[in-house]
């Protein structure tokens, strides 16, 4: 079981680090930081003053506050690390149960405008990466986000959470410090794993699939370390995906293979896990292993919801290859077809019964797998 713990205590103790806030808030206020400080009766050089110091005991920092309309801290900091601390288990674990109270928590904390509110936008991120799945809008996502952080200096945020940072802007294709970066991946190894996930996921939709496969890898292995299955299997399934795109058919059933009886002893269905299996029958297809194919179906007890049309259509096509009834492959594929309206257009098809330009009513019609599996079979359609 692996465990996460961040610490708050320099802004609790540490009157510099509400000076490296009030920087960012200048900032935002475009440059009346003298007309400001001014109007307050705090001198220039004693604000700077109070900036180098870790500890000054004026009230300047309280008066900053009240001035941005800025709230002071009133829960004890164990409350926030342990908040920060479960954001980061649910992430890890994909605990997708827990994320919308997370949320919400860290949305309550946004709404308590104090000081740590870098901090509570940093963590809103980080939730957004656990559980946007579309490409596009998480990046919007996190770049409205990041107009925000980087009003802050660097110094504002303690390591770890200056790491998160880099993180989250190397993600978002914004300059950073590379070396900075790496030493950062070397001195927190407890978050290694995110490092590897998202240097993975970046080279992954950058088309790099080679430069990924070694960061999934060492996130792989992070999680069998941790039996963390719920990452096990989102990583195969990309892994296995990827030495299929590759022809690398063996590399894909090797994959495959680790997870496949976790996905049969699982009291539900899961839609990564199904395509798992239709990565697994699909390489085993295209190396014609079509006996191995049909003993698969032969032994496993499956449902509906398990396959794939994808992984139908396989074992339809290896039961014409074969020469035998769908029964005697599986009762369930026959099933299925009655059941399935994709199933029945893609076998008229084959039958001649219909045009072949029906075949773009399918839903899998544009999937990588059919389209391969078309052209294996030199099918006309």
């Amino acid at each position: 079981m692996k465990y996460f713990k961040f610490d708050l205590s320099e802004y609790y103790t540490i009157t510099q680090k509400y000076y490296f806030f009030f920087d960012g808030l200048f900032h935002k206020e475009e440059g009346i930081k003298k007309e400001i400080l001014d109007k307050l009766n705090i001198p220039d050089s004693t604000y700077r003053t109070n900036r180098l110091k870790k500890y000054v005991k004026n009230k300047n920092h309280f008066i900053l506050l009240d001035y941005f309309s800025y709230n002071r801290l009133v829960l004890n900091q164990e409350y926030y690390e342990e908040c920060f601390a479960k954001i980061m288990y649910a992430f890890y674990y994909k605990d997708t149960t827990a994320f919308s109270i997370l949320r919400q928590e860290v949305e309550n904390f946004i709404q308590q405008d104090n000081y740590l509110k870098p901090l509570f936008i940093l963590f809103q991120m980080i939730l957004d990466i656990a559980t946007i799945n579309n490409h596009d809008r998480l990046l919007e996502n996190l770049k409205e986000n990041l107009e925000f952080i980087n009003l802050f200096p660097e110094e504002y945020f303690t390591p770890k959470y200056a790491y998160l940072v880099l993180l989250i802007k190397y993600y978002c294709n914004q300059r950073i410090d590379d070396t900075k970066l790496k030493n950062y991946s070397l001195e927190f190894t407890e978050l290694s794993w995110l490092y590897n996930f998202l240097k993975g996921n970046k080279e992954y939709i950058s088309h790099n699939d080679y430069e990924a496969i070694v960061y999934y890898e060492m996130s792989l292995k992070d999680y069998k370390e941790n039996f963390n299955i719920s990452r096990i299997v989102s990583t195969i399934n990309i892994l296995a995906f990827i030495h299929n795109a590759h022809d690398q058919f063996e590399l894909s059933i090797e994959k495959s293979s680790i997870i496949l009886q976790h996905i049969f002893f699982q009291k539900q269905d899961k839609k990564q896990e199904n395509y798992i299996l239709t990565h697994y029958l699909y390489s085993l297809f295209m190396l014609e292993r079509f006996y191995e194919i049909k003993n698969f179906f032969n032994v496993q007890t499956l449902t509906p919801d398990a396959l794939h049309t994808d992984s139908i259509i396989i074992g339809i096509l290896t039961a014409r290859r074969l020469k035998m009834p769908l029964y005697r492959m599986n009762p369930l594929l026959e099933e299925v077809v009655e059941q399935n309206e994709d199933i029945r257009i893609f076998l008229n098809v084959l039958e001649k019964k219909v045009a072949k330009y029906q075949m773009k009513e399918l839903k899998c019609h544009s999937t990588y797998y059919f389209k391969k599996i078309v052209e294996k079979m030199k099918l006309d359609i």
